[in-house]
């Protein structure tokens, strides 16, 4: 997560909205992506390795649930603060249809900060959690 908190740091750098800025768009997307597989995956094993074998149908159910609720939270949280920027900047916040690319990008911007407090934070939890214990190999 720690490399998406520097994709979208890049991202906020370069996200002018101008055609120049459009390869650093592209670069930050792609690397926010290589982060972002690079942390579901030992974190899933991590999480999945850390249940008893009996219990590993919940603990997959409950890490699935888990990812769709911060999914869901985060997106709504964006939305939201994303919203309420629209509003301050142009007095226009449930819609972005006649509102001028400067003040989407503007509020994109103010947005930013927030996936990267997220960021930040799920690489947190991730280090300082408790390691995973081994199962007992069964026969």
């Amino acid at each position: 997560m720690t490399i998406c908190a520097v994709a979208v740091t890049l991202l906020y750098a370069v996200l002018t909205g101008g055609v120049a800025s459009l390869a650093g768009v592209m670069m930050a997307l792609a690397l926010y992506g290589a982060g972002l597989s690079l942390f579901i995956a030992p974190n899933s094993n991590s999480a999945m390795s850390a249940a008893p074998g009996h219990r590993s149908g919940e603990a997959s159910g409950l890490l699935h649930l888990s990812r769709s609720l911060g999914t869901s939270l985060g997106v709504a949280g964006a939305s939201a603060v994303l919203s309420w920027r629209l509003a301050a900047l142009t007095g226009v916040g449930d819609r972005t249809l006649g509102v001028s690319e400067q003040a989407v990008l503007a509020a994109v911007n103010e947005t930013l900060p927030l996936l990267v407090t997220a960021a930040i934070g799920a690489s947190l939890t991730a280090v300082v959690r408790a390691p995973p214990r081994l199962r007992k190999q069964q026969m």
